[in-house]
């Protein structure tokens, strides 16, 4: 079985600044309008997260699906429009995809228990196609401040 730094080195990841490690794998031809520019119908990613790290809050405007192929369990944990908390395991013995609805708080981190080696390898989709420009990394006070319900989660999963 690969470890994490094959993976990366294999497939070239980069840094990502929620976390982790990521690449593009597929930018579709495509152009759509959406309301902040023109946007490829679709993108797609191969994404590494490491057992000491997380994929902090953020949310984007698009749809995005989640789908796992290596490592140890991943858990996705969102906030719904109403300030609800749900909390998705994506793994071999849990589902093996998942949808976060576009414009929706969500941060991810391995399933504990976890040794210090493990990760998770997924990649994402996403449609329209992602641009940065489309993308907000969430800031822990103004979170706490609209579910301060969450207040430990958003505090631990946050980089601001």
């Amino acid at each position: 079985m690969k470890n994490s730094q094959q993976w990366i080195k294999q497939l070239h990841l980069e840094p990502h600044p929620e976390g982790g490690y990521y690449r593009r794998i597929y930018q579709g031809n495509a152009q759509i309008q959406t309301q902040t520019g023109m946007r490829a119908s679709a993108t797609a990613i191969h994404y590494l997260l490491e057992a000491n790290d997380f994929s902090a809050w953020h949310r984007i405007q698009q749809d995005e699906l989640w789908f796992f192929h290596a490592g140890v369990p991943l858990t996705i944990h969102q906030i719904d429009q109403q300030g609800k908390l749900h909390s998705h395991q994506l793994g071999f013995e849990h589902n093996i995809n998942l949808t976060i609805s576009g414009d929706t708080w969500f941060c991810a981190q391995l399933t504990p228990p976890y040794e210090p080696q493990d990760f998770s390898l997924v990649s994402c989709v996403v449609s329209p196609g992602f641009d940065f420009a489309d993308f907000e990394l969430g800031k822990a006070k103004e979170l706490v401040n609209e579910y301060p319900q969450h207040e430990a989660l958003i505090k631990r999963l946050c980089r601001e």
